[in-house]
């Protein structure tokens, strides 16, 4: 109690750590965790792992007010930048209104993403304000606004485990209590085991949540399991003292020493059984799935508290209790029933092996059958609000289109490129054309289908029809072509008349410049020039103006005036002739003359060369129309995606609408990109989740030789993440699977010191885990319609296999330690009847605590636990009481190979085990459950001052015990006299060999008187039947050899101190 309160200052409540230090479902190296984290820092996104769907729905057809409260909503949460931390609206984003809005308008679903990992103390308080904002928004309006996706799931499965946990631990206080009255029939026993898996149960919870501050997830569904084994293992720990120390209460021993007695002989057991079950959960730490290797160590502290507590609390709580009389026990009701149960196992052990058998591998067959459902949202009831949404969404959205899942490629080079787009669209192409593959959007192929304009087919048709358009304008102007060439001809013919004229004009101008030529024409100019510059003119001029003005002098100036202008006009056009350089005017005519000639043939190759290139234009309209028809046709034959090629100019890339529509699909720098797959599958289903590999194997196929060779394919989505969930857990399952088997074997080995026994029980065990699967199938997946949840099996494996191997452990021990002094087949009777009242209490018990489970409203958890109920049932009704008795009555002797115990020939003559009567009676006291032999004979006083060496017999009060035979037998003519008398009943002896008497039955069923009286030394003796035998004989070496039929239901042996006689009395046996 004082440690009790240490952990109370010192740890936090175990409920506060679910939030601080949560579970992951994956590992951080999972496939598709490492390809999300790199999508969302290639494309510089956040939230997208904790992804909250909000749903809007308007059975009567969204309209303007829905819209007005969906702008007000998308704006509450974009101010919101603590708790939201991505949105996909398509108030900002219009092309994604078509996506975001169901064909029959009644539907929106608003994509978010929320702060803080999946599960974290940051998400759950996102969620909390986010979810009050859209109720706030919603209220008043037509809309119906709904919560769902990974974020809502894992928020409603916490709330539900909170809730759950309460109703759990009463259920199953419950349930354990009213077993513990019926098999205690006293309130104050029946509260102990209570008590001590409460002050238990305290502690684990406190150690677990210390733990959890080092570095220990803990998940909601742990603690709730913790609970269960807490209860179940306490409580068959507390059986077990229990019943111990009720059996030395019996016998007459005080509380103080019954206590002691109790711990000494079953602490061991306990101890064992402890170990099986906390080593196996220890074994878990080594998974990789968190959920398991978290839980484990959880599960196994909580067993090392539970045995810690049986050792030490309960006795002192016995002690306490005990010296005042409140834990006395009651009359032992079923003793006879196991009894004879044992009986008819021993008497037809095939039978009963066979049946037993016939079951379980039915009950197996059927646990074949088994498939487990990966759905997260199943885990939690349809009454929460995550499935409330995704019901809304399924009503007016397909469920993958809501669940995206993505293609991502991941190069070392820019994939911006013509050459690489090519070649993603073929793969993507590739990808397409899957089975059960809706559609496949990307950059290469926004809408799920390659751009037609993006087709090489297509390409050539606009080609084609341009070509087409060409040769249509040639043939349309073949008219204006020929006149094009009559035209070059006719110019050719007046360029050649304009050569002649040029000829005879130069032929003239010659003439001219050789009259030019002539010295007095010459002189002429030169007179000219001088009269013109010397001032010649000027001086008339001016004497005539000196004249006086008259009519006349007036004349002359004007006369002079005029004859300078001519004089000035003459020199310019004597000038223009070109008289001044008549040699230069020579190569100017003569230039003129060879540039007509020169176009004059000029004209005339220009009107050949046109009327060819008529001709040659007249055949290339022909071409040019054939080969628009081949391109035409290429784009209409050819407009399939597998044979239309695909290409994007490189002035295409470099458009802003290029660069719109790759900010969805490619990454900034162009390295990563993205395609959005849709299948036509639940994608949480199976089938889904394989799908995800052979979307991936496809890609990756088309890659070889291409601009992709040297790019990484990968998938991530809710497919992909349950994919490597199912590949982690199975892993995990295996090792588990092997581990657990490895440790309770090796633990049966070390107990039993043998080999044979141990590999069937462990057989056994594993065959009661697949029947009670296939139960869980049966009621569940065939009656109930429901898959089982993945988490089952592992968790089921591991109690069963551990808590069933603890049972068979303790009823193989007593059987061998029965049968090293009685026999094979007298010790199974006596283990099953010993056994059976005790271990079936534990049994049951341990499934009252498992069926708790069924309370809650998990339905991992709630499969889980009916499972394993159901299961521990099965063993111990069938596979302890029937299946492994009938194996051990079987095989015989060899149960203990290679450990065979070796056969005193001194103490005993060792004989094969009788069948019993089914109607003898049994007084033999009953061990407790896992006892390995009886409690020590301790000497109880009697009211007559002698002893006993055993316990009172409950039913009737005698005291039966194994009488030695006689001392005085050493002799042997009075050792045959004296053991033929007491063999056939004449009287009973004690230790000194004298007669104890004769008593008359206590029985009237039984036939044979019984005989039972006190010797001189005081002891009492009795038996409950009399044999019926030949006169036994002397062997050669002077023992008692025993022959004849025996019927009794007492075992009861004679042996002689001295070593010269011994002999056994066995069962039923000839």
């Amino acid at each position: 109690m004082a440690l009790l309160a240490a952990l109370f200052v010192t740890c936090p409540p175990l409920a506060r750590m679910v939030h601080e230090h949560p579970v992951g479902m994956l590992p951080d190296n999972a496939p598709s965790s490492v390809a999300a984290r790199q999508m969302s820092k290639a494309f510089h996104e956040s939230g997208s792992d904790n992804l909250l769907l909000i749903v809007l729905t308007d059975e009567k057809g969204l309209g303007p007010s829905d819209e007005d409260v969906y702008r007000t909503l998308v704006d509450k949460l974009r101010q919101d930048a603590r708790d939201v931390v991505m949105m996909q609206d398509f108030l900002s984003a219009p092309p994604m209104r078509e996506v975001m809005t169901s064909k029959d308008q009644k539907a929106w679903f608003l994509p978010i993403g929320l702060a803080g990992g999946l599960g974290s103390p940051q998400a759950d308080e996102a969620y909390k304000h986010v979810a009050e904002t859209v109720r706030q928004t919603a209220a008043g309006s037509t809309l119906t606004a709904n919560l769902t996706g990974p974020a809502a799931t894992i928020a409603d499965a916490s709330y539900v485990g909170e809730r759950d946990m309460r109703v759990i631990e009463i259920a199953t206080a419950l349930l354990v209590l009213l077993i513990l009255l019926i098999v205690y029939r006293n309130p104050v026993t029946m509260l102990l085991p209570l008590v001590t898996i409460g002050v238990s149960l305290v502690a684990a919870q406190r150690i677990v949540a210390g733990l959890s501050q080092h570095g220990l997830g803990i998940s909601q569904p742990t603690i709730i399991f913790m609970t269960a084994m807490m209860a179940g293992a306490g409580t068959d720990y507390a059986v077990f003292l229990i019943s111990r120390y009720h059996d030395y209460l019996r016998r007459g021993v005080d509380s103080d020493r019954a206590v002691r007695g109790a711990l000494s002989s079953i602490g061991k057991v306990i101890t064992a059984s402890a170990a099986t079950v906390a080593v196996t959960f220890l074994c878990m730490k080594f998974a990789r799935l968190e959920m398991l290797s978290t839980s484990g160590p959880a599960l196994a502290i909580s067993i090392g508290v539970a045995f810690v507590a049986a050792m030490t609390l309960l006795p002192a709580i016995l002690t306490l209790a005990g010296r005042r009389g409140w834990v006395a026990p009651r009359r032992d009701l079923t003793s006879r029933f196991w009894r004879r149960s044992g009986e008819r196992i021993v008497r037809r052990p095939r039978a009963h092996l066979v049946g037993s058998l016939i079951l379980l591998i039915i009950l197996a067959v059927c646990g074949t059958l088994v498939r487990f459902n990966w759905d997260q949202s199943k885990t939690v009831p349809d009454s929460a609000e995550s499935n409330r949404g995704y019901a809304a969404l399924s009503r007016h959205f397909p469920l993958s289109s809501t669940v995206p899942e993505y293609l991502v490629v991941q190069s070392p080079h820019d994939l911006r490129s013509p050459k690489a787009l090519a070649d993603l669209e073929q793969m993507a192409h590739r990808v397409s054309q899957l089975p059960n593959v809706a559609s496949v959007r990307g950059i290469t192929r926004p809408s799920g289908q390659p751009p037609e304009q993006a087709s090489v087919a297509y390409q050539a048709g606009e080609v084609g029809g341009k070509l087409q358009d060409t040769a249509s304008m040639i043939n349309d102007h073949t008219g204006d072509l020929d006149q094009l060439a009559a035209g070059a001809n006719q110019l050719a013919d007046r360029l050649a008349q304009v050569r002649a004229g040029v000829d005879q004009a130069a032929s003239t101008a010659n003439g001219a410049l050789n009259a030019l030529s002539d010295p007095r024409i010459q002189d002429i100019r030169t007179q000219l020039q001088r009269l013109s510059q010397d001032g010649t003119l000027d001086r008339i001029t001016q004497l005539a103006g000196q004249l006086p003005p008259t009519q006349e002098t007036q004349s002359i100036e004007s006369m002079l005036s005029g004859l300078r202008a001519r004089l000035n006009t003459a020199i310019s056009d004597i000038q223009s002739l070109g008289l001044n350089d008549l040699g230069a005017a020579r190569g100017r005519l003569a230039a003129l003359q060879h540039g007509a000639d020169a176009l004059a043939d000029g004209s005339r190759q220009l009107a050949d060369g046109v009327q060819r290139l008529v001709d040659q234009t007249k055949r290339m309209g022909s071409g040019l129309s054939e080969a628009s028809k081949f391109l035409l046709s290429l784009k209409n034959d050819a407009s399939d995606p597998a044979m239309s090629g695909f290409y994007i100019p490189p002035e295409i890339l470099a458009g802003n609408d290029f660069k719109k529509a790759s900010q969805v699909f490619v990454s900034p720098d162009g390295h990563t990109v993205r395609y959005l797959v849709q299948t036509k599958l639940n994608p949480f289903s199976t089938q889904a989740m394989d799908q995800v590999s052979t979307i991936a194997n496809t890609a990756r196929s088309a890659q070889v030789n291409t601009a992709l060779s040297d790019a990484k394919i990968s998938m991530v989505g809710f497919p992909a993440a349950n994919r490597d969930l199912r590949d982690f857990y199975n892993h995990d399952l295996g090792f588990i699977i092997i581990a657990t088997i490895l440790v309770v074997l090796l633990i049966l080995i070390a107990l039993l010191r043998a080999l044979v026994a141990p590999l069937y029980l462990i057989c056994s065990v594993v065959v009661s885990y697949l029947s009670a699967l296939g139960i869980g199938v049966i009621v569940f997946q065939m009656i109930m319609g429901q898959q089982l949840s993945w988490s089952v099996p592992g968790m089921a494996f591991i109690v069963l296999v551990a808590v069933g191997a603890d049972y068979n452990m303790l009823l193989i021990s007593g059987i061998r330690d029965e049968s090293s002094r009685h026999g094979m087949q007298a010790g199974v009777i006596r283990t099953v009847g010993s056994t059976g009242g005790v271990i079936t209490s534990a049994g049951v018990i341990f499934a009252a605590s498992m069926f708790g489970l069924l309370f809650g409203d998990l339905v991992g958890l709630l499969q889980a636990g009916f499972i394993i109920g159901a299961g521990l049932l099965l063993d111990t009704f069938v596979v302890r009481t029937i299946t492994v008795p009938a194996l051990a009555v079987l095989m015989g002797e060899r149960n203990w190979w290679p450990h065979l115990r070796r056969r005193a020939r001194s103490s005993s003559v060792q004989r094969a085990e009788p069948v019993p009567a089914l109607g003898d009676r049994d007084t033999t006291p009953m061990p407790v459950a896992g006892s390995n032999s009886p409690p020590p004979a301790e000497p109880v006083p009697e009211p007559n001052g002698g002893t006993v060496e055993n316990g009172a017999d409950e039913d009737h009060g005698r005291v039966p015990v194994h009488p030695a035979a006689p001392t005085d037998l050493r002799r042997p003519g009075r050792r045959l006299r004296r053991l033929t008398r007491y063999l056939t009943g004449a009287g009973t002896f004690s230790g000194n060999g004298h007669d104890a008497g004769r008593t008359q039955p206590t029985d009237s069923h039984e036939s044979p008187p019984v005989r039972k009286g006190l010797s001189g030394n005081g002891r009492r003796a009795h038996w409950t039947a009399r044999p019926v035998m030949e006169l036994p004989a002397l062997d050669g070496d002077g023992d008692v050899t025993m022959r004849g039929r025996w019927k009794t239901s007492e075992d009861a042996a004679i042996t002689e101190s001295a070593e010269t006689t011994s002999a056994r009395w066995l069962a039923s046996r000839h």
